[in-house]
């Protein structure tokens, strides 16, 4: 949700999962307001979560009723991050998101387990941890995470790449041993990608 300085009503977009670096200029004052819909559904909008990552699609407020009702919230009030919490809050308390079917709490659970585990670094480690063989997995985080497992997996792996460097230069050797790589080149190439900054420029913090 966004608005700029004196634009009546709300912005409102779905994104789906960034799948490629990009960036955004800013321009000018205004407010944006963000959820990670961590318990939402894309079925509620007619479309798989594959159908939605790298996109962003204008929300209709007719397709979600919690969504309609926070943009009326957010049109109608001051636009702080505090009216907008408040407002998002009252929205969902009052339209509350269906119950999420068993493979889509699998999905956020096996997702969750990715962030904060860093011994996973293979999906044929998600897949034993989930009960699952790897087609059934990679079926499954296709409709429900918009993404491969695989990709779920280096991402975080990156992400936590990203934070060691910053605090602790140490051997890009080791680094890549420990996220699961090859070779410290592969992890070079997937951080460059990422970020658009080498390792030795992310330990200096360039």
């Amino acid at each position: 949700f966004a608005r700029a300085p004196g634009q009546e009503g709300v912005e409102a977009l779905v994104t789906g999962v960034p799948r490629e670096r990009f960036a955004m200029l800013l321009e000018g004052s205004g407010c944006t307001f963000g959820i990670k819909p961590a318990q939402a559904r894309t079925t509620d909008l007619g479309r798989s979560a594959h159908e939605l990552s790298g996109a962003r699609i204008a929300l209709e407020a007719h397709e979600v009723a919690s969504a309609r009702a926070l943009a009326e919230h957010l049109a109608g009030a001051p636009f702080t991050l505090e009216s907008a919490v408040d407002a998002a809050t009252d929205a969902l308390g009052r339209h509350p998101l269906p119950l999420l079917c068993k493979d889509a709490r699998l999905a956020c659970a096996l997702v969750e387990r990715i962030e904060h585990d860093a011994s996973l670094t293979r999906v044929s480690q998600l897949a034993e941890a989930s009960g699952r063989n790897e087609r059934a997995l990679e079926r499954l985080f296709r409709f429900h995470v918009g993404v491969q497992p695989k990709w779920v997996l280096r991402r975080y792996r990156l992400i936590e790449a990203v934070e060691r460097l910053k605090s602790d230069a140490g051997h890009i050797g080791a680094l890549a041993h420990d996220l699961g790589y090859h070779d410290h080149a592969h992890l070079a190439r997937d951080l460059k990608s990422l970020t658009g900054s080498t390792p030795s420029e992310l330990a200096r913090g360039a």
